[in-house]
């Protein structure tokens, strides 16, 4: 099932895509996988605070033939390409709120997360918010930083000079269901409110594959972030494991760690992190 012409041109304009029961039809045994990897890391939740494991597909052969799932691919290719590059993937039960924030701000090279939350999600119970077309740049995008971060909103004298919004932040809530899938461009500003702490999510990052020079600096800044934080692309399995057609989308990645370090970091990011402030 491909993305239709209207979905593409949303997605472009917006920022983000919703798909209702889009992969509901996979919804048992991703649970259960899901369910598999974080008893198999000891990270199983404790209701106090998320848990992450990165990266996340990396961890499963049945996760990582995901990259050529039918759906998966119908869901991506309209939007990066078919040879779009595998940017890593991450694994949680989300236990904390998370304020309004982009994932990147890079512009030449553009990414996006497909994301699917594997429980029932409203607007009071953590769902993802989104900012419609906050992914653009241009001096509507620097206001929406402005109310969004918490540093540039305070002053020098440490109180606040703009106001906190938070959950009334101008936003689109995207209510979930099980099997829904969630696009949304690595730049465009996000959130979740509420909630309890057991929030099953996972997503799989991936971009277009860059071909100018501005593209392969954008890709180059994009893994050094993924380093600085810790956030390991694949797995030595996965490299061993993969079919041709997954590996057309890791030979541009694994290219540039070469170039970057001399090396692949094939280690495994497994965490637990407290309640945000």
């Amino acid at each position: 099932m491909a993305l239709t012409e209207a979905q593409v041109a949303f997605f472009e304009a917006f920022g983000y895509l919703h798909l209702p029961g889009y992969m509901r039809d996979e919804l048992e045994w991703i649970c259960e996988e899901h369910a598999k990897l974080f008893v198999e890391f000891d990270l199983e939740p404790d209701g106090e605070r998320t848990v992450d494991l990165i990266p996340f597909i990396a961890l499963s052969d049945r996760f990582t033939a995901l990259l050529e799932h039918p759906k998966v691919r119908g869901a991506l290719t309209p939007l990066v390409g078919e040879d779009f590059n595998y940017l890593g993937s991450d694994g949680h039960y989300y236990a904390d709120e998370i304020d309004f924030h982009p994932d990147s701000d890079r512009h030449s090279c553009m990414s996006l997360k497909f994301g699917m939350y594997l429980d029932s999600l409203t607007q009071d119970t953590g769902c993802l918010r989104v900012i419609p077309g906050s992914h653009l740049q241009g001096p509507w995008r620097n206001q929406v930083y402005k109310w969004a971060n918490v540093q540039v909103r305070r002053n020098t004298s440490g109180r606040d000079s703009l106001p906190e919004l938070r959950e009334k932040m101008p936003s689109m809530a995207l209510e979930n269901e099980p099997g829904d899938v969630v696009i949304f461009n690595h730049n465009t500003f996000h959130a979740s409110f509420g909630g309890n702490a057991y929030r099953r999510m996972f997503a799989i990052n991936v971009g277009c594959r860059a071909r100018t020079e501005a593209e392969l600096k954008d890709l180059d800044s994009f893994l050094e972030f993924t380093c600085r934080t810790g956030q390991p692309i694949y797995t030595k399995r996965m490299l061993e494991q993969a079919s041709p057609t997954i590996m057309v989308h890791l030979e541009q990645t694994m290219e540039r760690e070469l170039v970057l370090w001399g090396k692949h970091r094939l280690e495994v990011h497994a965490n637990r992190r407290g309640k945000a402030a």
